[in-house]
């Protein structure tokens, strides 16, 4: 322990005295900017310099070396693809709410999850289905419900042919203004 409080207090020591003479900094000391608008202050207190804003003698002090340019090479494909898919195309644009739908069947058998898709549209074309697949299983939601009781009307019309038919929360979509 006395080693390492010992190496300690020699790293701090010739840390401190390094930063004493100036050699660590980036620049040297003249050429600091810091430093050059210290030393160049003294201009803004005299009478003909006051009139200028401080924005202007700090520009005029910076190099015109420093000043660069930067040049930009791309495909033209990219514009090409930004263009293209920045713009929102009409009838494409799926926006989506909280609200219900109504679970008919949730299976691993997506041959079993189709059938009972056909067997729903044929019975009720004006509702629509969607088919998911969350893994393991395909899930066959229906309709687009804004409140629960809404979703819960049409389940109460669908005991009979799909008695396992749930509410459940899900994105809808908004309905299409006639």
């Amino acid at each position: 322990m006395k080693i390492f409080i010992y190496i300690f207090c020699l790293l701090t020591i010739n840390t401190a005295l390094s930063q004493e003479n100036g050699d660590w900094r980036l620049f040297p000391a003249s050429q600091h900017p810091n430093a050059i608008l210290k030393k160049d202050y003294s201009l803004l207190q005299k009478d003909t310099v006051k009139k200028e804003s401080p924005i202007k003698v700090i520009n005029e002090l910076i190099p015109t070396e420093s000043k660069g340019e930067v040049t930009i090479n791309k495909d033209e494909r990219i514009d090409a693809l930004v263009k293209e898919l920045g713009t929102t195309k009409p009838g494409k644009a799926n926006i989506q709410i909280d609200g219900y739908r109504l679970q008919i069947i949730a299976s691993s058998n997506k041959d079993l999850v189709v059938g009972e898709r056909a067997k729903f549209v044929a019975s009720y074309p004006s509702v629509r289905p969607y088919m998911k697949y969350d893994q393991p299983n395909f899930r066959l939601r229906v309709g687009d419900f804004r409140t629960k009781l809404e979703a819960q009307k049409l389940q109460n019309e669908l005991k009979n042919a799909f008695p396992y038919a749930i509410v459940v929360k899900d994105q809808i979509e908004l309905p299409k203004i006639p």
